[in-house]
């Protein structure tokens, strides 16, 4: 395997720093480009039916990412939100539960696994027939928990507060060629480049502005399935989203290219 000597972030602008901050205290060539961005969405959540959830002082709050946090406490007054936090809430990972913690949580579950596969073993959504829990999230995503939690008979519904947009290709090639990893003399992509990717539209940027595989380190099984989908090469896959889990994962990257 050739040994990868630049790494690319592709997180949105606003969570990237502290990965290449970082990647870079250990010794890694790295770049910020990214591959897609995060915009407020309109909630489909009809108002009366979240006013309901907020006075049911047994609903569940389940958020889906950071990014779930951040936009959620942007749409609620102080007042609604000051209300959502005394209700059960529950996080993804560590790093959603951490974006809870600062904007006032002081008691959140967590699970061991940051997936819908570890939400769904939680004790909390084990038993919740009649349990109205709202979802939290971005548009898109998988169905995986909305389809389990509602095969439980759960009162389940979506507070949609965010969505996702691809960069275009003309921005990412602009990047890259500022960045000195775009060759314009003959179009291709400087070797030894490795993506890091938490992010299945992040995936699906890479296939639209690229004709030929590129090589990925994923943050979870689903998305090296997708990766695998479009046929990119994947030289690596930490156990999780974590910044601390992606640094043991390149760490043990290079380690494996260096005894090949």
């Amino acid at each position: 395997m050739v040994k990868p000597e630049h790494f690319i972030v592709t997180r949105p602008a606003h969570q990237a720093e502290p990965l290449v901050s970082l990647l870079e205290s250990n010794g890694l060539t790295v770049s910020a480009i990214a591959l897609l961005t995060i915009h407020p969405a309109e909630p489909d959540l009809p108002e009366e039916q979240f006013n309901q959830a907020l006075q049911d002082s047994n609903s569940l709050w389940l958020f889906i990412s950071p990014n779930a946090v951040s936009f959620a406490r942007q749409r609620m007054s102080s007042a609604q939100w000051q209300q959502l936090l005394q209700h059960k809430l529950i996080a993804v990972g560590q790093s959603t539960a951490a974006a809870l913690q600062q904007a006032g949580a002081s008691d959140v579950t967590v699970p061991q696994q940051a997936n819908s596969e570890g939400l769904l073993q939680l004790s909390l959504l084990q038993q919740v027939t009649g349990q109205t829990i709202i979802l939290v999230n971005g548009q898109g995503g998988r169905p995986l928990l909305q389809q389990t939690l509602q095969a439980r008979q759960a009162k389940l519904a979506s507070y949609t507060v965010y969505r996702r947009e691809p960069i275009d290709c003309t921005t990412l090639l602009k990047q890259l060629t500022e960045h000195q990893l775009w060759m314009k003399t003959n179009k291709t992509l400087s070797p030894n480049v490795a993506w890091i990717v938490s992010s299945e539209v992040a995936l699906e940027a890479l296939s639209n502005c690229f004709n030929h595989p590129v090589s990925v380190i994923v943050t979870s099984d689903r998305l090296a399935k997708v990766a695998l989908k479009y046929q990119h090469n994947i030289i690596g896959q930490s156990a999780s989203a974590h910044n601390d889990d992606i640094l043991r994962c390149l760490a043990h990257l290079n380690q494996d290219t260096v005894n090949d």
